[in-house]
C-alpha cells in the first residue's frame, strides 16, 4: 500500500520550482499536480519510480507497510522515516529562524547606514564651526 501522507510530505517541503518540475515529471504538460495522484490512490509504477527517482529515495521508502526492513545499521524504514520526519521539521524551523535572522540583519544594516549618515551630519557640521579641519 502506498504511504499517500509521506508522499504530501515530501511535496509539502520542495520549493515552488522543484514542486512544478515534479507535476511535469509525472504528469507532462497535464496541468495536473500532486493532489490528483494522492486523492486518486491510483498510481503507476511509472510514477512511483518517478517520485523515487526524484526525491533519490529507494521505492520501498513509499510503501504504507515495507515488505522486510531495511538491512541497514540505522534501522528499520519506519525508524528511519520517522527520523527524517524529524530532519523534515527542523529543516523547517532551521528555515524560519534564517528568515528571522536575515531581518535582523537588514535592520542592522539600515541603522548602520543611518548612523554613517548622522555621523557625516556631524562632520559636516564642525567643519563649517572651523572646529574640524
Amino acid at each position: 500500500m502506498l504511504n499517500i501522507e509521506f508522499i504530501e510530505q515530501l511535496y509539502a517541503d520542495l520549493t515552488e520550482d522543484k514542486r512544478q518540475q515534479l507535476n511535469t515529471l509525472l504528469f507532462s504538460d497535464s496541468g495536473q499536480d500532486i493532489g490528483c495522484l494522492t486523492q486518486a490512490g491510483d498510481v503507476s509504477l511509472a510514477q512511483v519510480e518517478a517520485l523515487a527517482d526524484f526525491f533519490r529515495l529507494p521505492l520501498d521508502s513509499f510503501r504504507k507497510m515495507p515488505a522486510q526492513p531495511l538491512a541497514t545499521d540505522g534501522g528499520s524504514l519506519p525508524e528511519i522515516m520517522e527520523v527524517m520526519d524529524g530532519i523534515t521539521a527542523n529543516s523547517t524551523r532551521l528555515k524560519d529562524e534564517i528568515e528571522n535572522l536575515q531581518v535582523i540583519i537588514q535592520n542592522k544594516q539600515k541603522e548602520l547606514r543611518v548612523q554613517g549618515e548622522l555621523i557625516e551630519t556631524m562632520k559636516k557640521k564642525l567643519e563649517d564651526m572651523n572646529i574640524l579641519e
